[in-house]
């Protein structure tokens, strides 16, 4: 949906020259001003954060990507969000994190301007101990660095690992 979401917004909420998206789904997902429609989008967030510990990695990270698209962040009654939600989970579950699971997470806290110091700790550490980083395409590392950089998070061993990945050490 958050994917329908973007694509909607660049379309104007009209239907696209593919004629794909209906215009009741654009009611359904965006107000009339282009924002999401809170109140579902606040209800998926709701019926993940009691499952949340049931996600892999890449569901962790997708979940995080997908509200980043959307741009939108629920906060729940206790004052916490989602991204706190899922910051923890990631963070205690660093090693299960791939190459694009990293990228994608840190893309989306720096998106929604979220720059939780512990996630992105656990996730610069996890690049760290990788033997290598083959695994990561260019695009996953340059979104990567772009992450720390956005949100001015400085994790010097994880700039040195990429430097030196690039430089072929």
């Amino acid at each position: 949906m958050s994917k329908l979401v973007d694509v909607l917004r660049k379309c104007g909420g009209t239907r696209c020259a593919e004629d794909i998206i209906d215009t009741s789904l654009s009611g359904l997902l965006l107000n009339h001003d282009m924002t999401p429609n809170k109140d579902l989008f606040r209800a998926f967030a709701w019926e993940s954060r009691d499952k949340l510990h049931l996600f892999d990695a890449r569901g962790v990270s997708n979940l995080a990507y997908a509200y980043a698209l959307v741009g939108y962040v629920p906060q729940f009654d206790d004052k916490s969000d989602l991204f706190d939600l899922i910051a923890t989970q990631a963070a205690g579950r660093r090693a299960e994190f791939n190459a694009q699971d990293i990228s994608n997470i840190v893309w989306a806290f720096a998106t929604v301007k979220k720059p939780h110091t512990t996630l992105f700790a656990a996730m610069g550490d996890q690049v760290v101990v990788l033997k290598h980083l083959g695994q990561f395409k260019p695009q996953a590392l340059s979104n990567t660095l772009w992450a720390y950089a956005t949100t001015g998070i400085n994790h010097p061993k994880l700039f040195d690992k990429i430097a030196n990945h690039i430089a072929g050490l």
